[in-house]
């Protein structure tokens, strides 16, 4: 929808969630004040492995804490109950 191709090594939200990487390091800007955070098919396998993280269910809201400066964040999620889910609710 946004138009965007993602490079080969391009990180997306699977580095943020699993490697901790910085959601500012990640994010493609759009539009002055609209920034993406991309994601692809290796999602998917973030799921697992968060499975046995600590306060898996929380994850995401850790790595968007520090975010003070933005107003909203506009989550795209499957019609689905699963742990990514239960991270962005």
């Amino acid at each position: 929808v946004s138009g965007v191709r993602l490079e080969k090594k391009q990180a997306t939200l699977y580095h943020v969630l699993i490697e901790d990487l910085n959601v500012l390091d990640v994010a493609i800007p759009l539009k002055p004040n609209l920034l993406l955070l991309p994601s692809d098919k290796k999602l998917a396998a973030a799921e697992t492995l968060m499975v046995a993280m600590t306060a898996r269910e929380t994850i995401l809201s850790l790595r968007l804490n520090y975010l003070t400066e933005f107003d909203f964040v506009l989550l795209d999620c499957a019609p689905a109950m699963n742990l990514m889910h239960q991270n962005a609710l």
